[in-house]
């Protein structure tokens, strides 16, 4: 990867906005794990009290 100090301000701009973009899709796609783990009581199975605990 090209040290971030040698690319253009667009450059930053562009990759940070694609980046994020990324971030989105993962985290929407986590999310969706995560909810059926939850209605399928996974967590719970593993010996978790609750979602929150497992994903700590």
């Amino acid at each position: 990867m090209q040290s971030l100090k040698l690319k253009s301000k667009d450059i930053l701009l562009k990759e940070l906005h694609e980046l994020v973009n990324q971030e989105r899709s993962l985290s929407l796609k986590i999310l969706a794990y995560l909810k059926e783990i939850k209605s399928r009581r996974i967590h719970q199975e593993l010996g978790y009290s609750s979602l929150f605990v497992f994903c700590v």
